[in-house]
């Protein structure tokens, strides 16, 4: 791995815990999880990111792979 790929990849690091930190503040009774993933999106867009795939969102004993729905009811 070249020293611009490592680089990539210790910004990449430093945004998903920032958005990590951000998202699991909105975590809030009454707040969609609808309302999550869009905020938690919009915020990796603004620290000049992209978006591989929509933001999933682990609940309860679900590990992961759980991407809300527009107007999704949980």
């Amino acid at each position: 791995m070249n020293d611009e790929i490592y680089e990539k990849y210790k910004l990449a690091g430093r945004i998903v815990a920032k958005v990590r930190k951000y998202g699991t503040d909105l975590i809030k009774p009454g707040v969609s999880f609808e309302e999550i993933a869009n905020k938690v999106e919009q915020k990796i867009l603004e620290n000049k990111a992209g978006l591989a795939f929509p933001v999933n969102i682990s609940i309860n004993e679900i590990a992961a792979h759980y991407s809300p729905i527009v107007n999704d009811k949980n």
